[in-house]
């Protein structure tokens, strides 16, 4: 270390006596510019590997307390609880009460507004990128618009009205804009959509990168959500069951033949996942295994048991007790045995396990993909839409009801087990809590139905005015939280921006 010191000390006197002038006319060697760095094969991949990057922003640590944006999403359901009292973020979700200065919320706008402004520089770029061939450079258009779509599509769910960035940021002007209405989004977002299903991208990849599949199967999702709330274009029922089905058809996918598959590393990008957010050990790894892991349980090698989240009972209760999902160690579990000492069993309320990486027990290194579609969200899909479109459930879309109960341990249904479409349609969106909770899907299903699953009652009930489970009735949803805040800060930078409404 000392001679570390002697060799810095002497390189500064060096610069120093060597003249203040020579060194800073020295012309840098590994600096780009716009104008440099966009000229071979391999900038055009270190461009597409920009746009990706930002996916993993949301599950990153923000604050002191085992918080991420990550649990925005879930805490806004009304479903979980928490161990963390100081957790003032989560606290403000769960309690109904979040404002314009939540990190979470300006984390989501920040991160995906970058990754909305690589994409563009990107598909500004690309084709002007000498020596590569036309089917890579295909690839990696189809790569990006994907990409844009997705960050946009994210976005005006959870704020709405929002500003359109197609071209990259020239200066502030261009950056200083108001809110488009959402209706102009989501056409973007199906505009990028359909040039990227026109692209080479393949079918379907181990590579954790965008396939074709991705492609249709966000299509499909989008429609869905365009035929509700707010935007109501029932037309798109009949669309998103298409664009599902082509999916389903295409057999390029497959059930998990058991639930414990979904949370194996090594299945990661196959069978089920069709588009995950990518991790891996040494490269970018996470910390939501050790968040999830019930707090100071001694169960693990981790310092940091957080028990940032767990289903409050009333939603574990709602479950048919022979679904394989609420078994012990299906997506939940209840004991688990002491580090230190294997024979003790840890006892506690019911956590979340369906994230749970055996790996980072022992490597303490959480590297599990997280899942942003998957099959059996397109089966539940595909049968919501076609019931909407036709007025009631055609033959496919039941067999696809059954798949994913049949998984699940649960008795198959017939048609006449339906005595309407309403019945159908609940029976679907029942599935969907259940199958897909705890997955960053369970509020956008809640804001585009404007319907809830009454936790206590286990029917359907509206939006507003649904109160929570937990608290004594004092948290209750509004028309409020049917968007999240636009952040303040982005609020001060920008003046044309507008807040939404209770904020």
């Amino acid at each position: 270390m000392k001679n570390r010191i002697v060799v810095s000390i002497g390189i500064i006197t060096l610069m120093i006596l060597s003249g203040c002038e020579d060194y800073l006319d020295v012309k840098p060697k590994t600096f780009f510019s716009s104008e440099t760095f966009y000229t071979k094969p391999e900038h055009a991949q270190q461009a597409v590997s920009a746009c990706y990057a930002l996916l993993r922003n949301p599950y990153r640590l923000v604050a002191t307390y085992g918080e991420s944006p990550f649990f925005m999403l879930e805490f806004a359901t009304g479903m979980c609880l928490t161990s963390i009292g100081q957790a003032s973020y989560n606290a403000e979700f769960r309690e109904t009460n979040a404002s314009s200065n939540n990190l979470y919320a300006q984390d989501w706008w920040q991160s995906y507004y970058q990754g909305i402004e690589n994409c563009n520089i990107a598909l500004s770029k690309l084709p002007g990128i000498p020596d590569v061939s036309s089917d890579t450079q295909s690839h990696y258009m189809g790569e990006v618009y994907f990409l844009r779509a997705w960050y946009y599509f994210m976005l005006v769910q959870m704020y709405g009205d929002i500003p359109l960035r197609t071209e990259p940021t020239e200066s502030a002007e261009t950056v200083n804009v108001p809110r488009d209405p959402a209706a102009a989004v989501y056409d973007q977002i199906v505009s990028d959509l359909l040039e990227a299903e026109k692209t080479a991208l393949p079918n379907t990849s181990t590579s954790g990168k965008v396939t074709k599949g991705a492609v249709k199967s966000l299509l499909a999702k989008v429609y869905l959500t365009m035929a509700g709330y707010p935007l109501q274009k029932k037309e798109m029922y009949a669309r998103a069951a298409e664009k599902a089905a082509e999916v389903i058809n295409s057999n390029w996918y497959s059930l998990f033949p058991s639930i414990d598959d979904l949370r194996d590393r090594k299945k990661g990008n196959q069978t089920e996942h069709i588009f995950q957010t990518q991790f891996a050990v040494g490269i970018a790894e996470h910390q939501i295994h050790a968040w999830l892991l019930p707090r100071y349980s001694r169960i693990s090698g981790y310092s940091n048991e957080y028990g940032c989240f767990y289903p409050d009972s009333s939603f574990i209760r709602t479950f048919d007790p022979q679904d394989l999902r609420i078994q012990e160690k299906g997506f939940f579990f209840t004991n688990y045995p002491n580090w230190e000492d294997p024979d003790v069993t840890v006892y506690f309320p019911a956590h979340v396990y369906k994230f749970f990486d055996d790996d980072a027990m022992i490597d303490l290194k959480g590297a599990q993909n997280y899942p942003n579609l998957r099959y059996a969200d397109m089966l539940l899909l595909y049968a919501e839409a076609q019931n909407e479109a036709d007025g009631s459930p055609n033959a496919l879309a039941l067999d696809c009801y059954n798949r994913v109960r049949a998984r699940a341990g649960l008795k198959v249904s017939a048609s006449a087990d339906f005595a309407s479409q309403n019945d159908f349609r609940e029976a679907v969106w029942k599935e969907r809590y259940w199958e897909l909770c705890f997955e960053n899907q369970t509020w956008f299903d809640m804001v585009r139905t404007r319907k809830v699953f009454d936790l206590k009652t286990k029917r359907f009930t509206d939006f507003t005015g649904y109160t929570f489970p937990y608290g004594d009735g004092a948290f209750r949803l509004t028309e409020k939280q049917l968007l999240f805040p636009i952040p303040l800060r982005e609020m001060q930078t920008n003046p044309q921006l507008i807040q939404n409404s209770g904020y």
